[in-house]
């Protein structure tokens, strides 16, 4: 489990609710078990968590209100080649981007929560 009390500015900013409700963090270092403090969305009342992000609300279960840290959003470019030449040399596969053939289209990918595709002028 991830300890919320350790967390950078920059993992803050992506922690979420279990069913994926934005959470503002108002201090991490409140005295006795619940040291984070925060709202939740939209909502005006302030909610209370554990340092390891488990809300109790006197279940024993894990409930919508858990905090979760999503992955850090990715972004990878690729460069898609269409009618190109292959040359096999060995165990080696080659292209050739000099070709009057060769033609590719380079593409930017973010990986993440909200995962999106966009072709690069």
């Amino acid at each position: 489990m991830t300890d919320f009390t350790k967390c950078t500015p920059e993992e803050l900013a992506r922690v979420t609710t279990r069913d994926g409700r934005k959470v503002v963090i108002v201090t991490r270092v409140a005295r006795g078990n619940k040291p984070i403090l925060g709202y939740v969305d939209m909502e005006t009342d302030l909610k209370f968590w554990r340092a390891d992000g488990v809300w109790e609300s006197g279940a024993y279960a894990a409930t919508r209100y858990d905090l979760i840290l999503p992955p850090a959003e990715r972004v990878v470019y690729v460069r898609a080649y269409t009618n190109w030449e292959q040359v096999q040399e060995g165990a080696r596969i080659t292209f050739d981007p000099v070709s009057g053939r060769t033609d590719w289209t380079d593409y930017r990918l973010t990986l993440g929560p909200n995962p999106k595709i966009e072709r690069v002028e």
